[in-house]
Order: C-alpha cells, then sequence, then structure tokens
C-alpha cells in the first residue's frame, strides 16, 4: 500500500487527507483557452531551473529526514517555465514536464492529481512558487510536494491538488511548443545525453525495431511484456544503436499497431535511474511513413531477430561495437539472434570470415552453450531464425575466461561448405537465463568470398 506523507509547505497546509486516484480510460472535449489571455501570475521568477538545479547538485539545499536525495527547498524562490508535455493521452501519470523557455533546462513535476492536461495544457508559461517543495533526481531531476514509502524506502510524492492554486500559477496563453532536434547516436552517449534528460526532442531517421514489428503482439503495449504497467519497445537508427519507447497500458494509443516504416518521433527524453527512455505524448508525435532501411553499422546490414525477452542487440556507440546483454535493471531470459544479410557465394573459391568479441559477466564455465555462431544456406531474410537449418561454427574462445571484456580474435574461420551457394548467412546467437546473465560484445567482422 502507497501511503502518501505530506510534508509543510510555507505553512500553508496543516492537515491533508491522501486521496488515491485511478488511472481511468475517459475522453474530454477541448478546453477553451481563451480567457487565459489576460491572465497574468501574481509572482515573477527570480531564479532558473539551471540554478535550482545547480543548488541541488552542489547541496545546497538540506536533505529531509529519510532520505539522503529527496531535498527541501526551503527560500523563496520562483521559476518560470513552459509545459512540454501533460497527461492527455495517458501514457504519462500524475506528471507534467516543463522547460526553460529560453534555454532549455527542464524539470519533472509530479502532482497528486489527474486531468492534467486543462490546467496545464502543451505551451502554457507557468510561474512555480519552489519555496517548500521537494527536489529528487532519480535519472531525471523531479519536482514534487510529498513523500511516500516504498518497500522501506522514502519516495518522491506529488504536490497535493489543495494547494496547486497557491503554487503553480499560469502566466498568459499556451505558446507554440518546437522540439529540439538530436540524433539517436546523442541521444545513446553518455557523454552527450544529460543536457537533452527532460527534454522534449525530435529524432529524425529511426524505426521500431525488427524484433517489436515482427514479434507476437507488435502493438505500443503488450501485456506478454510488461513491466510496471507499461511495455519498452525500442527506436533503432542506421548504425543500429537503440533506444527505449516506454508506452503505458493506459495510453489511448496502447493498442495502436507499431509503423513498420521509418521517419521520425517527438517525445520527452526521460531516464528511470540509469535507463533512458523516450516517454510519447501522443500517437501523432510518431510519423514513419518512409519505407524501413537496412541496420548497418559496422556489420554493414546485420539486423535482429528476439526470439524471447524484450533486450535487443545494439550499437554501443562509445565502445563502437555491437554488444546484447539480458540485463536492464534485473536479468531477463532472452533469446537473440543478430543475423548477417544475405552473402552470395556462388562464385566464391575459398570463402572465410573472422571477426573479434569480448564477454562480461554471466557464469564463465557454462556461457559459451549459450552464445554461439551459426550458418545457414536456407534463411529466409527478417523470419524466424528457428525455422531455418544452421551449422554450429567453432571459433577462438578467451584465454583467460574470468577476464571481463579483453577482446579475443576468432582465428580466420572457413566456409568451404557453403561455397556456390547463392544464399548464405551468419549468425550470432544470444541466450541467458535468470542465473547465467552475460554481455557479449562483436566488432570487427571481416568477410572474404574469393
Amino acid at each position: 500500500m502507497k501511503t502518501i506523507k505530506y510534508v509543510k509547505i510555507a505553512s500553508v497546509l496543516l492537515f491533508v487527507m491522501a486521496i488515491s486516484f485511478s488511472c481511468v480510460k475517459t475522453e474530454f472535449d477541448e478546453p477553451d483557452f481563451s480567457e487565459l489571455a489576460s491572465v497574468k501570475s501574481p509572482i515573477e521568477a527570480n531564479t532558473t531551473i539551471k540554478e535550482v538545479v545547480g543548488k541541488y547538485n552542489g547541496g545546497v539545499y538540506k536533505s529531509i529526514e529519510g532520505s539522503t536525495f529527496i531535498r527541501l527547498i526551503d527560500g523563496a524562490e520562483y521559476i518560470s517555465a513552459i509545459v512540454t508535455a501533460n497527461d492527455k493521452s495517458g501514457n504519462l501519470y500524475k506528471t507534467i514536464y516543463i522547460s526553460d523557455e529560453n534555454t532549455g533546462e527542464s524539470l519533472a513535476v509530479a502532482i497528486e492529481s489527474t486531468g492534467l492536461s486543462f490546467d496545464y495544457p502543451v505551451g502554457q508559461r507557468l510561474v512555480i512558487n519552489l519555496k517548500g517543495l521537494l527536489l529528487d533526481q532519480f535519472g531525471i531531476m523531479k519536482l514534487g510536494g510529498s513523500t511516500y514509502d516504498s518497500k522501506g524506502k522514502l519516495r518522491l510524492g506529488g504536490i497535493p491538488s489543495v494547494l496547486l492554486n497557491k503554487i503553480i500559477y499560469a502566466d498568459g496563453n499556451p505558446i507554440e511548443v518546437k522540439p529540439v532536434e538530436v540524433s539517436l547516436t546523442d541521444l545513446a552517449n553518455p557523454s552527450t545525453q544529460k543536457q537533452y534528460l527532460g527534454r522534449l526532442v525530435k529524432i529524425n531517421e529511426v524505426q521500431f525495431s525488427d524484433a517489436d514489428v515482427n514479434s507476437s503482439n507488435p502493438y505500443y503495449y503488450d501485456k506478454n511484456n510488461e513491466i510496471g504497467g507499461a511495455s519498452n519497445r525500442n527506436i533503432q537508427n542506421k548504425l543500429g544503436e537503440t533506444l527505449i519507447v516506454r508506452n503505458s497500458s493506459y495510453a489511448k494509443f496502447s493498442s495502436n499497431k507499431l509503423p513498420e516504416g521509418s521517419g521520425s518521433l517527438i517525445a520527452i527524453f526521460s531516464a528511470y535511474g540509469s535507463e533512458m527512455q523516450l516517454l510519447l505524448r501522443d500517437i501523432n508525435d510518431v510519423n514513419m511513413t518512409e519505407p524501413r532501411f537496412t541496420v548497418s553499422g559496422s556489420f554493414n546490414g546485420f539486423v535482429n531477430y528476439s526470439v524471447l525477452g524484450d533486450e535487443v542487440w545494439s550499437y554501443d556507440s562509445k565502445y563502437k561495437c555491437f554488444k546484447m546483454t539480458g540485463y536492464n535493471g534485473s536479468r531477463k531470459p532472452n533469446e537473440d539472434w543478430f543475423i548477417s544479410p544475405v552473402i552470395d557465394l556462388s562464385s566464391s573459391v575459398n570463402p572465410t570470415f573472422k571477426f573479434r568479441h569480448a564477454l562480461g559477466y554471466g557464469n564463465y564455465s557454462t556461457v559459451w552453450d549459450d552464445l554461439k555462431v551459426f550458418v545457414s544456406d536456407n534463411y529466409t531474410e527478417s523470419s524466424d531464425p528457428t525455422t531455418a537449418t544452421w551449422t554450429e561454427i567453432s571459433f577462438a574462445k578467451p584465454a583467460d575466461l574470468s577476464a571481463k571484456f579483453v577482446w579475443t580474435e576468432s582465428g580466420e574461420i572457413e566456409l568451404a561448405d557453403f561455397k556456390g551457394k547463392p544464399n548464405v548467412h551468419i549468425a550470432f546467437r544470444y541466450k541467458n537465463d535468470v542465473t547465467n546473465c552475460s554481455t557479449w560484445e562483436l566488432d570487427k567482422l571481416v568477410l572474404n568470398v574469393d
């Protein structure tokens, strides 16, 4: 049971009744914002989101009892920001996102109420009285006004709804909000991604992963792959870099089929702990009407096929390699194939290939039972690899199996049994369970078809 504990806010609240709300899919008419033209906030900003975040990171705000991360803002501080996302589609729950109109610094704001899109439409300028509010950072910086206990740990809760008219003020009419255009590479790179946290972003030249669009339930929400009431889907770029798109079971678009094409996506770039993710505001923010592209990266067209689990092969822009792991906050069973495009060996005399690889974690005594390389001459591109006939290929393993992430050359691998055949595919198969969960990295595959 989630117990809300409200903190004292500017000596306004003496007693507050904790009210629990249920997520309900409800259609409402569009609100009329014309009367907001003359609305002026009674308070003016005297600080910025950037300065507030700097004080949090600098230890200016003091931690509250029971938590070293949740901190109280006890001074007379006021910020001005624009609403960039709300709960209109049901994909966000009791949360709005705001950004500094000039610099883009952003916050999530937790509010103990639903139907937030009426009072806080996208584009609405707000002035927020921060005195007595709380800040916490778990991936993204979040502003709240209460706390609750979760499995013995104190967590940040929303601003009590009865106090909103004394804390958050509308300031004029909503304005147009434009996303910042950014590459998936920058969002996947730890050295560049932090500047975009909490912001509304637009990512071009992406598509939902092959594993997602080819799954048995190719929808935004899949009840068979649920984590905390939502499903994680993955978008990818031409390099094979991926990023999670998280979709709530309560989103109005939850039962929509994933687009099979490529194009652009607008979303809030958020984080849950160290896991980066995109949060859609609306289905109309997805525009993928162009043909699908072939993922190339360093492996020239290799694609994913997920037999089991949500995790997929991805491109690591930091270490410049492809990798696969079944660990995503916890060990999750997976079986994922990384399959080459068709290789024509019909005129080849002495075909060979080689690659290098590295391994980390897992049970080193049994892990190689699950990490395999195969070759097939009857696989149909983009189909389920378990329906084809595959020949296992031997390759060199690390000399010291206890050494983590040491690059090892596979050695020259002969493909003599497949010369003269026009429809050859090479596949790397990764498997894991909850007890044996490794990370496998691949790089520098060289194919010789002479």
